[in-house]
């Protein structure tokens, strides 16, 4: 319940902080705390300045809106999160988040033997002109590791491009891994632990 009350309030809210901040076509990239809902951040910009961001705490819930930007060349992951609780991320559509030499979304639940799950939704974007919309890292696209007890979800539409992989999503604690592959052309290792019960990959 929580976890839907917070994606619901974050992605109510995220359409009054467009407007109320002034993202547009001279926004440099930044995240925002959201107004209406504690530990939600929004990230927006398109004119975009080298740099990464780092969240943390209980129920943390970051959205990267449309049209957006993000890069670094530096050893950092583009956007990472830890926490404890429900820990969720949402990239949408014309997204590019790149680290040359790091993650571009990683994402850590570092809290064992607590309930907790991580949910990840990104939004499929078709190149257009000289964007190629997508989610890149040098050790992967996207990084979801779970130590508590609950659920990694991920739902992936775009395009993800790693290194070494285009998704690691690791279980240390107690839960399911499901991730459902729509139009993104990813490579996906996932670690099955002893505590893990199951692991379900599928594509539709």
């Amino acid at each position: 319940m929580r976890r839907n009350g917070l994606k619901s309030g974050l992605l109510f809210s995220t359409s009054l902080m467009t407007a109320a901040l002034g993202y547009g076509k001279k926004a440099y990239a930044a995240c925002t705390p959201d107004p209406f809902v504690p530990n939600a951040f929004l990230c927006s910009g398109v004119n975009a300045v080298p740099g990464n961001y780092t969240f943390g705490g209980s129920n943390v819930a970051v959205v990267v809106a449309s049209p957006s930007v993000f890069f670094t060349f530096a050893a950092d992951d583009q956007i990472s999160i830890t926490g404890d609780g429900n820990l969720f991320f949402e990239s949408q559509g014309t997204v590019i988040l790149f680290s040359d030499l790091g993650v571009g979304v990683d994402i850590l639940n570092n809290i064992a033997n607590t309930p907790g799950s991580i949910t990840v939704t990104t939004a499929f974007q078709a190149p257009t002109g000289p964007n190629n919309w997508r989610i890149e890292g040098d050790a992967a696209a996207i990084r979801a590791i779970n130590n508590a007890n609950g659920d990694i979800n991920l739902t992936l539409n775009n395009r993800l491009i790693g290194e070494d992989a285009g998704v690691i999503a690791d279980h240390n604690g107690t839960g399911n891994i499901t991730i459902t592959v729509g139009n993104a052309a990813v490579g996906l290792r996932t670690a099955r632990l002893p505590q893990l019960a199951w692991v379900s990959t599928t594509t539709p």
